[in-house]
């Protein structure tokens, strides 16, 4: 994950291609690699980055992350799931990113009906 910081962030900006997926600038969108790297950036999180952002010492990221999912990241913790709960240095074993589909559903005289055109 760690080397992947880059592309986790930019899973967003994929979505935001798709167009039966929700902007990503709405509540249906929720990816916690972009909003620790926000954090970093923002000053909320100490830690070295590169002129992007991105933690520049695994160490560092790992440590930081758990910290950041226990106190201002909570709204994310149950999108992480260590390797070792216990020692974060052994990495993410896995993790989410959450997006939502648009409706396939539309409005004729008062009913929700499938759009047979998106269904």
């Amino acid at each position: 994950y760690f080397a992947s910081q880059r592309a986790l962030v930019e899973v967003g900006d994929a979505m935001a291609k798709v167009k039966d997926v929700m902007p990503t600038t709405t509540d249906a969108y929720r990816n916690w690699a972009d909003a620790f790297r926000t954090a970093c950036r923002d000053g909320q999180v100490t830690l070295t980055t590169d002129a992007d952002g991105y933690a520049r010492v695994k160490a560092e990221y790992y440590q930081k992350l758990e910290d950041w999912l226990s106190s201002s990241g909570a709204r994310y913790a149950s999108d992480v799931v260590w390797a070792n709960v216990a020692d974060p240095q052994q990495g993410i074993k896995a993790s989410r990113i959450v997006t939502e589909l648009r409706s396939v559903l539309k409005e004729v005289a008062g009913e929700m009906t499938p759009d047979a055109d998106r269904a």
